[in-house]
């Protein structure tokens, strides 16, 4: 059974609607976040990222809910060169001149 209301789903397409909409005027990237996964936790506790998974799968068994975990980062990594040159300059120039 979906556990999450239909406002809450509702509210969550109108934020991503908005951020899309600013993301252009501001300079900035909307990008999908990460998720939560147990995978996360079990890392945590052995100090370990995703990135070391690979080389350590003997502490934590490697699972098709790991490869989903390192998609979603793989992703948003991907995203990083697309960011737009001097948008924080831009912004500080903002702050200046608002100030």
């Amino acid at each position: 059974r979906n556990r999450v209301s239909h406002s809450a789903v509702r509210n969550k397409r109108h934020m991503q609607a908005a951020l899309a909409a600013l993301a252009g005027p501001f300079g900035f990237v909307a990008a999908q976040g990460l998720g939560e996964r147990v995978i996360f936790r079990e890392l945590f506790v052995y100090g370990l990222t995703l990135s070391d998974l690979p080389t350590c799968h003997k502490v934590v068994p490697m699972s098709m809910a790991h490869v989903a975990a390192h998609q979603e980062v793989r992703d948003l990594v991907r995203l990083l060169p697309k960011l737009p040159v001097g948008v924080a300059a831009t912004q500080t120039d903002v702050r200046r001149a608002a100030s």
